[in-house]
């Protein structure tokens, strides 16, 4: 298979997310030299960005030239030594993984866990501080795994009172919720930008305080790391520009057009669109039976994670819902439940060529649009609207989803009948569906009566997504657990 062979897939799993056009036109411009004073330039403008979404003013602050774990990686390679205490808050999988990173690094680790889906108790972090007295305390504040959104303030001014460094994973909260590492008193943190910066895999931002900076240039053990090594990047990304490694030119100009596009909408508007379609999207899927891992006070809103019904049936509807799931669907009523919510609408999957939503069986005049499109046109709309909130499209400016609505008409005994198709925006409103739907149906009404069928008795309304184009943002997440 070729790249060009690829589907395009609306992405809704916990990363990588769809890229913004303009990123990827960005990532597609000529190759400089990544010593060229024009790429130092813009490599300075990406840093400075990365300060402003990390909430700091750390001088070391810088994308690693690999993923997230890199991020996770260089922080502890450059802070930890052998025989150091390091304290974990494990919360779920990267949590996890840190303690194992420490350990690797040659910590002795101490671990303070809480249940799946819910948050580290800051009093039992605060107690584990006082006891270990660890030189490095370390958390997640958006646990991917789990979906739960951590405070952070309180176990990072415990930590700093005790004299350690304080290292915050932000893979999934950086672009998609507020930061602030200097208002917290977090000395290091990582990110990932193939999540809600919306950028592709293969960078991860980090930032290092002025003390963490300190603790790596006097280890008394050099860095497990050469390419991670703090000391060096420090040299390239400064002033100094000392060659250390070929920088992924390209994936920095993604970054680069990603952060302008975040400084463009505002993290206040980002995040608040966020919280939005996750509400939307937990709202829908309580309808099928699930129920959100994560209370309310503590849910990611970039991240949703669901606890599944008690009873999932088996057989077709069952294999549908399976299927629906593994497609990242939030609405499958008609095939999962064998009956819908929606007065008659059934809902399907929000991706390329699938039916989004049918109705059956409408008695419709000669001339006229029946009460699917007229009557029923506001909760037709209710639901595109809660579809295209969840999905994020209620907030973008493009045209990122045709739709298209089918109108079969029966004309006689043999049930014969005949289509027309109109295109649609990504959510359109009651009145241009009705509009649109008007129209289709007049024009097979003035052919029905040219051919002398004079009645129109039946009518099947389909509306399908038949091409995604350009979709982009920062998706909300569906993990199913």
């Amino acid at each position: 298979m070729l790249p060009a062979d690829l589907p395009r897939r609306l992405l809704l799993g916990p990363g990588p997310s769809n890229v913004h056009p303009r990123v990827r036109e960005a990532m597609a411009r000529p190759l400089v030299g990544h010593m060229d004073p024009a790429f130092f330039e813009l490599l300075d403008t990406v840093q400075h960005a990365l300060r402003a979404l990390f909430g700091t003013r750390n001088p070391l602050t810088l994308p690693i030239s690999a993923t997230g774990s890199a991020g996770m990686e260089a922080c502890f390679v450059n802070l930890v030594e052998p025989g150091d205490a390091v304290l974990v808050g494990v919360a779920g999988v990267f949590g996890n993984r840190m303690a194992e990173v420490a350990a690797r690094c040659g910590a002795e680790v101490t671990r303070v866990e809480t249940p799946l889906g819910t948050p580290l108790d800051a009093d039992a972090m605060t107690e584990a501080i006082a006891r270990v007295r660890p030189r490095i305390v370390s958390f997640v504040h958006a646990e991917t795994s789990t979906g739960v959104l951590q405070p952070v303030d309180a176990i990072a001014a415990a930590g700093r009172e005790a004299g350690a460094l304080v290292v915050t994973d932000c893979v999934t909260s950086l672009g998609g919720v507020g930061v602030a590492l200097d208002e917290w008193g977090v000395d290091a943190a990582y990110s990932a930008t193939q999540k809600c910066l919306s950028c592709a895999p293969g960078l991860s931002p980090v930032s290092f305080s002025p003390q963490a900076v300190e603790r790596a240039a006097n280890r008394t053990t050099p860095v497990q790391s050469w390419f991670l090594d703090v000391n060096l990047l420090a040299n390239y990304v400064g002033e100094a520009r000392v060659y250390h490694h070929t920088a992924p030119v390209s994936a920095i100009f993604g970054l680069a057009e990603g952060l302008r596009l975040i400084e463009e909408e505002g993290i206040e508007t980002r995040t608040e669109r966020h919280r939005r379609a996750a509400h939307f999207l937990i709202e829908g899927m309580g309808e099928l039976g699930f129920e959100p891992l994560v209370e309310a006070p503590f849910r990611l809103p970039s991240l949703t994670t669901l606890t599944l019904p008690e009873k999932v049936e088996r057989g077709e509807a069952g294999a549908a819902c399976e299927q629906c799931l593994q497609c990242g669907a939030w609405f499958e009523r008609e095939r999962c439940r064998g009956r819908s919510d929606l007065g008659g609408l059934a809902t399907d999957v929000v991706a390329p060529e699938r039916v989004l939503f049918t109705q059956e069986k409408l008695a419709i005049g000669n001339d006229r649009v029946g009460p699917a499109i007229g009557p029923r046109a506001g909760k037709l709309e209710s639901s595109l609207e809660l579809v295209a909130a969840a999905a994020g499209l209620d907030q973008c400016d493009h045209a990122v989803l045709v739709m298209e609505v089918e109108v079969s008409v029966g004309v006689d005994d043999r049930g014969r009948a005949d289509s027309r198709s109109a295109a649609f925006p990504a959510h359109p409103s009651a009145g241009e569906l009705q509009a649109g739907g008007q129209a289709v149906v007049t024009a097979m009404a003035a052919e029905n009566r040219a051919a002398n069928q004079d009645d129109t008795s039946v009518m099947a309304l389909k509306l399908t997504a038949v091409e995604a184009i350009d979709f982009f943002g920062s998706n909300p997440s569906l993990a199913i657990g």
